[in-house]
């Protein structure tokens, strides 16, 4: 480990070390989860535009981990969004009684925490 500041004590040396994890690891995920590489666009406001939603995302992500994390949860975004795509709403429809009815399948525990973490819940 090469530094230049000498005034530093050792404890936060390393935790400047260790802080450089959290940047690769956004790169990472920009460029393998959010897919930002290749961009197979031609036009540069297309680019712009695709390189700013794969930006958002990340935020967003980075924003889902914050929560999680806050609320206890030890899932990646990435898999939180997984557990929660099983979740689904059906609408039936009575055209002759003009009445419809929604229902949602019932959460599991884990999407419950998730939803509560990330204060989906009303």
């Amino acid at each position: 480990l090469l530094i230049t500041t000498t005034d530093l004590p050792k404890e936060k040396v390393v935790k400047k070390y260790f802080d450089k994890d959290v940047i690769e690891k956004s790169f990472e995920s920009l460029k393998t989860t959010l897919s930002i590489q290749p961009v197979r666009h031609w036009l540069t406001g297309r680019v712009k535009a695709h390189i700013f939603i794969c930006y958002l995302a990340y935020l967003h992500l980075s924003w889902m981990n914050m929560r999680l994390k806050t609320n206890g949860i030890t899932m990646s975004p990435v898999k939180a969004l997984e557990n929660l795509e099983t979740i689904y709403t059906v609408k039936l429809t009575d055209e002759k009684a003009s009445a419809s009815t929604t229902k949602t399948v019932p959460l599991t525990k884990e999407q419950e925490a998730i939803y509560k973490a990330l204060n989906l819940l009303s």
